[in-house]
């Protein structure tokens, strides 16, 4: 009825278009914003809308679509931007994921990531470095999650000093967090990696060499346990090696999943 007393405004329609979503009436909810966006056609946030509606009916290029329109109209809106990047995630394609979650966290205000993606994905590729370059945190979860990933970042190129300092940090986010994402995750990675320090300072003469002799290595692939390994050093055919792990992204799928 707001809408109808009001034919110039494209806000009851989009509120109308949210009850009708949470009610699960998609068709009804994307009547409403399609009213809205005549009323409204360079509102990119009602392109985003649509772009939800789309990604509950599994049209994944739908909304692709739809978030690339909200983009040609204001090429910094965060919602498609985050929206795209999540969608990259979820297919795996890690460069357009961080490409897009860097676009909206340089936007200006925090931007909430409770899960980690832009971290995950620079982390994975490579370029964990940048996490620490980024704008502020939207919540301590989130920086937890971004501090772990820097920590590891460090143990898997053997800079302890690094890996020690953003521990005291994670430690200290650990503390006064309540039930977060990937809390649980990363609480046996705070135990291994202080663990690991410990015995690097032990024996560093093991671990770097002893007087001035070769250090091969041998990569370890797999998921979290392969840290429990890092930088260990190993005699082969009378050669030292050192063990280097390398984290590999969906190792636990299989017994996550119901067949697993």
């Amino acid at each position: 009825r707001a809408g109808e007393l009001d034919p110039g405004s494209a806000g009851a329609m989009n509120e109308l278009a949210e009850v009708y979503f949470a009610l699960g009436r998609l068709d009804d909810a994307d009547r409403a914003l399609r009213d809205s966006l005549a009323r409204a056609p360079g509102n990119a946030d009602i392109h985003v809308k649509r772009a939800l509606i789309s990604l509950r009916r599994k049209d994944r290029a739908a909304a692709k679509a739809l978030c690339d329109k909200a983009l040609a109209l204001d090429p910094g809106f965060v919602g498609a931007h985050q929206l795209l990047g999540t969608i990259a995630w979820e297919d795996g394609a890690l460069e357009e994921t961080a490409r897009h979650l860097l676009a909206a966290r340089q936007s200006g205000p925090p931007v909430s990531d409770p899960y980690g993606l832009l971290a995950w994905s620079l982390f994975t590729l490579g370029r964990a470095a940048e996490i620490e370059q980024q704008a502020p945190c939207a919540s301590e979860g989130q920086l937890f999650i971004e501090v772990m990933l820097q920590a590891i970042a460090a143990r898997q190129q053997d800079e302890s000093e690094l890996c020690r300092q953003q521990l005291l940090r994670a430690n200290r986010l650990f503390a006064s967090l309540g039930e977060t994402p990937n809390k649980g995750v990363f609480s046996p990675f705070l135990i291994v990696l202080e663990a690991l320090l410990a015995r690097r300072d032990g024996e560093a003469r093991l671990y770097d060499g002893a007087d001035g002799e070769a250090v091969e290595s041998l990569y370890a692939l797999g998921d979290d346990h392969c840290l429990s390994a890092a930088h260990l050093p190993v005699e082969i055919d009378g050669t030292l090696h050192r063990i280097r792990p390398s984290l590999v992204v969906g190792c636990k799928a299989q017994h996550l999943a119901e067949a697993g």
